[in-house]
């Protein structure tokens, strides 16, 4: 497969490579090895490994879902720090992750 230039901004990178790191994801660790994280807007990427990070941001969703159950404020059990976190999972790592490959690979809207 070839690779491609990808443009992500420069805050998910970072926070995918940390998630990468403290995760020990070796499946991806090469990937964020020799680039520079304080400057970085692009990710060399292959579809395989494109795959591999719509599967990271699920997993981050996953334990988001998990780990934040008390975020709709329509419930009874509603907790304001639950939604804010979920949130921030949801609407950065998850649906950044997804806008940005999607947007350069096709076949991974399927």
């Amino acid at each position: 497969m070839s690779k491609r230039n990808i443009f992500l901004p420069n805050e998910l990178i970072k926070e995918i490579s940390v998630i990468v790191h403290n995760q020990g994801y070796a499946a991806l660790s090469h990937v964020f090895k020799n680039i520079d994280l304080e400057n970085a807007e692009y990710l060399t990427i292959d579809e395989s490994e494109a795959r591999l990070l719509i599967r990271l941001a699920d997993i981050e969703m996953s334990k988001a879902i998990l780990m934040y159950p008390f975020n709709d404020d329509e419930e009874d059990n509603y907790n304001p720090e639950h939604e804010e976190k979920y949130d921030d999972v949801m609407m950065g790592v998850y649906e950044k992750t997804y806008y940005y490959l999607q947007s350069e690979f096709e076949e991974l809207k399927n």
